[in-house]
């Protein structure tokens, strides 16, 4: 596919093209924010779709991107090739704990891998990828974040009951898919007010914004 300020973005599987079409086409995850963000994070990067979206929303942000699937990450980086100094990646997942873990590799969608076993995928292979600890991330860039986007198949759940109140006063913006069926709807969206984030729905997401004063 051909976009503009970007160039070609390249199609092999129906995943990608899933992908695309979510991203790019039907924006779902375009946010309305006050100002252009300057720093994003990109947790569950797959191939780069959401990255790249961001690159050519916002011309002068950085992005952190994590993606913990060695197939997955070797197109990210293919995809974020050229792009200068515009993205860091890391072939990592994150949570609320660092070391090691399976991943369970869906055979048929790359944006569905997941540390859950899948019940649509029977017999899926697994592999082991690194976890870094949610609070060393933000405590290491010590900078704001303005958007941290999460879409890591269930991982988002470790992620937020184990974000720091520190941290998270760090952070603008998260744009979440959520996966309810794997944890509590409220546990979550409780933890979320804690932090200092008032939420709502928007295209099947979950949008956290910073409670007014």
């Amino acid at each position: 596919m051909k976009v503009a300020a970007l160039g070609e973005i390249p199609i092999y599987t129906f995943s990608d093209f899933f992908h695309f079409l979510e991203i790019f086409v039907l924006r779902t995850y375009d946010m309305n924010l006050q100002k252009a963000p300057k720093r994003i994070l990109d947790i569950g990067a797959n191939v780069g779709m959401y990255s790249l979206r961001c690159i050519k929303l916002y011309p002068e942000s950085q992005i952190l991107a994590f993606e913990p699937v060695a197939s997955n990450f070797q197109r990210l980086r293919e995809n974020m090739a050229g792009k200068g100094k515009r993205g860091c990646l890391r072939n990592q997942g994150v949570s609320n704990k660092s070391g090691s873990a399976e991943i369970h590799l869906h055979p048929v969608n790359s944006g569905a891998h997941s540390l859950f076993a899948l019940s649509d995928a029977k017999g899926a292979q697994k592999e082991t990828i690194q976890l870094v600890n949610i609070n060393d991330i933000v405590t290491e860039i010590n900078a704001p974040i303005d958007v941290m986007k999460l879409d890591c198949e269930g991982a988002e759940e470790a992620i937020i009951m184990g974000l720091s109140k520190q941290n998270a006063a760090r952070i603008g913006a998260m744009v979440i898919e959520p996966m309810f069926g794997l944890y509590a709807r409220e546990t979550f969206l409780e933890r979320l007010s804690e932090l200092g984030f008032e939420h709502h729905f928007q295209n099947g997401l979950l949008v956290a914004t910073k409670k007014h004063p």
